[in-house]
């Protein structure tokens, strides 16, 4: 069992240990699982045999107790669902169809939507773009922002990506040809009514340019 323990623990070592930005968030996963799986040997090896020997102080009894309330029902319902064979067989097939059924109307992703009003807007101008025709786009960019009613605030960072305002956050390398901007929205809708906008500007008066419009992406 403690070699099994290990070998779970030491599957999270690259996680823990990894020199990277990735590493910096993934650390408290491996710390979080070596523990509980030390604590868990632990408590299996130690205090589960205690608490034994501490519960069952009496020999069991040789007259067996009369079964509980529960006991009587759980019994009554299963009794009555072997005699009913053919009626059970139907509604655990019907529960299963249904289930197959409402499959796609669950949403199909492993984390849920991110509630934040954030948009990131990347621009990236041709690689021997000059840092000067960077500042000149996302002045312009900063202009459409002015004065739009959904945009409640908004940060502008010329030749480097967005400092890291959210863990999960993918950093940007300094290049002169790059620009970032953080557009705060006033809400959801103002959210996706921004964005909306924003694509077809990008799309129109910045020809050239590689443009990406996306809300930051974890509920964090």
């Amino acid at each position: 069992m403690l070699t099994g323990s290990l070998v779970t623990m030491a599957g999270f070592i690259p996680i823990g240990f990894a020199s990277s930005a990735a590493g910096e968030y993934t650390f408290s996963i491996f710390a979080v699982v070596s523990i509980a799986v030390l604590a868990s040997w632990l408590v299996a090896v130690l205090f589960i045999p205690l608490l034994g020997v501490a519960f069952l102080k009496k020999p069991p009894s040789a007259h067996a107790a009369a079964p509980s309330r529960i006991m009587r029902a759980f019994r009554s319902l299963l009794v009555t669902a072997m005699r009913w064979r053919w009626i059970t067989i139907s509604v655990t097939l019907f529960c299963f169809g249904a289930s197959l059924l409402a499959l796609p109307r669950l949403p199909q992703q492993f984390f849920p939507s991110s509630d934040r009003p954030e948009l990131l807007v990347d621009l990236r101008l041709p690689q021997n773009a000059s840092i000067y025709a960077s500042a000149d786009r996302s002045a312009k960019l900063d202009k459409l922002l002015v004065g739009d009613p959904d945009v409640v605030r908004w940060s502008t960072y010329v030749g480097r990506g967005v400092i890291r305002f959210y863990l999960p956050l993918d950093i940007q390398l300094p290049n002169n040809f790059f620009s970032q901007f953080v557009v705060v929205a006033k809400d959801i809708a103002a959210r996706e009514r921004l964005r909306k906008k924003l694509e077809r500007a990008l799309e129109v008066d910045f020809p050239g340019a590689v443009t990406r419009i996306f809300p930051l992406e974890l509920p964090i």
